[in-house]
């Protein structure tokens, strides 16, 4: 964005698409790519268009967890676990995948689903463009965390408008500050005991 500064009018609007990458992705503008703005920026559906949001209309019936169950009954006795892949290469008209025990499995078609970071430890010999390479090399994994609180009023609006950092989103204010302060007090693990804000002041 900073190559773009002129054409950005107003601070709010820079605030506005930064705060976007970083609720979405969990990173800084900065380390995040013009993709990723593209992305959380703006949703069109037919004649409306939201200048921030997502289209998360539809979810899982009993979660996305059903998704992985439904494939495991589907392939009962084909898939091995704890097996991390070290390495994958191209092979006649296939691929010989060689895993962390020294497994070695020859298959026609691979799908690798698994974060890029990850792929950053396995041997890719196989065409990939350059592009898709530097992105493995290079772009790093969020550190999104959710925070639910109730509160009787909306602290976060105040008569100048919104306090620090605060936001609104798909339907609802969101700020980084008190996800921020739980952030820093348990970056170590998970959160141990569910954290409860009274209402500010």
């Amino acid at each position: 964005m900073d190559q773009h500064r002129d054409k950005i009018p107003a601070p709010v609007v820079r605030r506005l698409a930064e705060n976007a990458v970083r609720t979405e992705y969990g990173v800084e503008a900065k380390e995040s790519s013009a993709l990723q703005l593209l992305y959380s920026v703006t949703l069109v559906d037919d004649d409306r268009v939201s200048p921030i949001g997502s289209d998360e209309t539809y979810y899982v019936k009993g979660g996305s967890g059903k998704l992985i169950e439904s494939l495991t009954n589907a392939l009962r006795g084909q898939i091995r676990t704890g097996l991390p892949l070290s390495a994958l290469q191209s092979q006649g008209d296939g691929f010989r995948l060689t895993f962390s025990t020294g497994l070695r499995v020859e298959a026609d078609y691979v799908i690798l689903a698994l974060p890029f970071t990850a792929l950053r430890h396995v041997d890719l010999q196989v065409d990939l463009p350059d592009t898709l390479r530097r992105f493995i090399r290079e772009v790093n994994l969020g550190t999104n965390e959710k925070l639910f609180a109730g509160f009787q009023q909306r602290a976060w609006h105040q008569d100048q408008g919104f306090v620090g950092e605060a936001g609104y989103m798909n339907g609802a204010a969101q700020t980084g500050r008190l996800a921020a302060a739980i952030v820093a007090r348990r970056i170590q693990g998970a959160l141990s005991q569910v954290e409860v804000f009274s209402e500010r002041t």
